[in-house]
């Protein structure tokens, strides 16, 4: 807080000025299509591997894979992604682009949000 206090000071911000810029900014990340279409994407996967851990499937039928294949013939799927601006209506793009997103460890955090969204504690 000394630090936003400090570079406040140094460029002659007003609390109100600093608090305008904070809203747009954070509107804007609510926003982006690309963090919008990711985080529909990862609520279906969650609650198909929700689904998947109901039905207690064999190792097979419960992968993360085989929910990847299970979502993207989804049309709340096909919706995010058109969000996408390099969206093509091919499904083993889709497939690949899912698959690496939650595989990514970067994107742990995100996915564990949707998990918890859903009422999961945890990856599934």
């Amino acid at each position: 807080m000394k630090k936003l206090e400090q570079y406040m000071k140094e460029h002659n911000i007003k609390e109100t000025q600093a608090i305008v810029i904070l809203q747009k900014k954070i509107e804007g990340w609510i926003n982006c299509k690309r963090t919008r279409s990711k985080n529909e994407r990862f609520e279906l996967y969650a609650k198909e591997r929700v689904r998947q851990k109901k039905n207690k499937f064999s190792d097979h039928h419960g992968s993360k894979a085989a929910a990847v294949r299970n979502i993207i013939n989804d049309p709340k799927f096909v919706e995010a992604e058109k969000l996408l601006s390099h969206y093509k209506d091919c499904r083993l793009a889709s497939f690949k682009r899912m698959n690496q997103l939650v595989t990514d460890p970067r994107q742990q955090p995100d996915l564990l949000k949707a998990f918890r969204s859903i009422g999961e504690k945890e990856i599934i």
